[in-house]
């Protein structure tokens, strides 16, 4: 459960990086959200 979320959080960083390429600071910015998401299902997975 916890791969398939972080594959899911991946593959949507990679489509707003892809859409965002051309702005750093918003590419920066959703890398730090996607690493929030990481921590975020880390934490479901040990309470499940």
């Amino acid at each position: 459960m916890l791969l398939y979320l972080v594959q899911v959080n991946f593959s949507l960083l990679l489509f707003l990086l892809i859409i965002h390429h051309r702005y750093s600071i918003n590419s920066l910015i959703i890398v730090m959200h996607f690493l929030k998401l990481i921590q975020i299902n880390k934490i479901i997975h040990l309470v499940l």
